[in-house]
């Protein structure tokens, strides 16, 4: 009985197909579905960043598709429109915003007088104010004039130098006019000093501040309107540190109130001569016209404070009377 021929298959040499045609039909849908992602619905995308922008507090945008190919185009306010622009035509972001309500709202607006005085001071000492000594600052209450005390004193003196009377001499003259308190103020740096004159900084502070509070009364400024305060070295402006913030605390600074007194009035309380623990009737040194009024001081429940109707010193009776004012 004859065998039967087995025959074998042929070997595919196409096979790789497959796999191919799979790896085809991954990357159609791959395409698909980055196709359908980058098209979205402009109506649901304007709600969605109008509600994000109300809830943000943002400044409105331009929702327009940046397109592929093309330049970045500008999508928010301050942005560079174009990014192959030179740096130095960039446009600087932000500060067209920053130039509306912030910029009107970060000066005080200084009252006329003030405003006058200022312009005239910074007019006159352009020079100064250029270089940084000398400057001016305002608000509703408070004019401040800053000089820096190498300006108009030597280190460790208190005398005027020559060059520093026509200075002071064009100051006195833009606030004579004015009826306004000037309080002349004078501070150091914190080096201590001890010398037979001036003991420590109080006095060197001070008396800068008297020097130039008479040189004031010189040329012309009343004096009830003048006082000098010496602040030492415990109100800097700058760190100490450092040679420049030493410099920036020894200064001389002229301050102009909107007040018309430099202090309130105080009535004047004259001690009494006579025995303290006496209590004498409150109508003793009242006279005719007279009015009383009860007082309460540290020392004691109270006192009677009379005043005579020709204008007579006020007088202390009672358990207050041993503290004299």
């Amino acid at each position: 009985m004859a065998r039967r021929v087995i025959r074998e298959d042929a070997i595919s040499h196409e096979r790789w197909m497959v796999s191919y045609a799979d790896f085809l039909t991954l990357l159609l849908a791959f395409f698909i579905v980055m196709y359908s992602v980058s098209h979205r619905d402009e109506s649901k995308f304007r709600v969605l960043s109008q509600t994000l922008t109300k809830a943000f507090n943002i400044p409105p945008t331009s929702i327009v598709p940046i397109q592929v190919g093309e330049p970045v185009a500008a999508v928010m306010p301050g942005v560079v429109s174009d990014a192959t622009q030179a740096p130095e035509q960039q446009p600087q972001s932000g500060r067209s915003e920053e130039q509306g309500p912030r910029a009107t709202t970060s000066e005080p607006q200084l009252p006329e007088e003030f405003r006058r005085i200022s312009q005239r001071v910074e007019e006159e000492f352009a020079g100064l104010v250029a270089s940084g000594q000398l400057s001016v600052h305002g608000t509703e209450e408070w004019l401040e004039i800053e000089l820096k005390s190498s300006l108009l004193f030597a280190s460790g003196e208190a005398s005027i130098g020559t060059h520093a009377r026509p200075i002071l001499q064009q100051l006195a003259d833009a606030v004579r006019a004015s009826a306004l308190p000037i309080r002349v103020e004078g501070f150091t740096d914190d080096r201590p000093i001890a010398t037979g004159t001036f003991p420590s900084n109080w006095e060197l502070s001070a008396a800068r501040a008297a020097t130039i509070v008479k040189l004031f009364t010189e040329f012309g400024i009343a004096p009830g309107r003048l006082a000098a305060i010496g602040y030492g070295e415990f109100q800097p402006v700058a760190s100490n540190a450092t040679e420049a913030g030493r410099a920036d605390n020894r200064r001389v600074v002229l301050m102009l109130s909107r007040n018309a007194r430099l202090r309130p009035e105080l009535p004047r309380i004259r001690p009494q001569a006579s025995d303290p623990t006496a209590v004498p009737p409150p109508t003793a040194n009242a006279g005719s016209g007279s009015d009383a009024a009860t007082v309460r001081q540290p020392g004691g429940e109270g006192v009677i404070l009379t005043t005579g109707a020709a204008g007579r010193d006020a007088t202390v009776t009672g358990p207050a009377a041993t503290n004299p004012r």
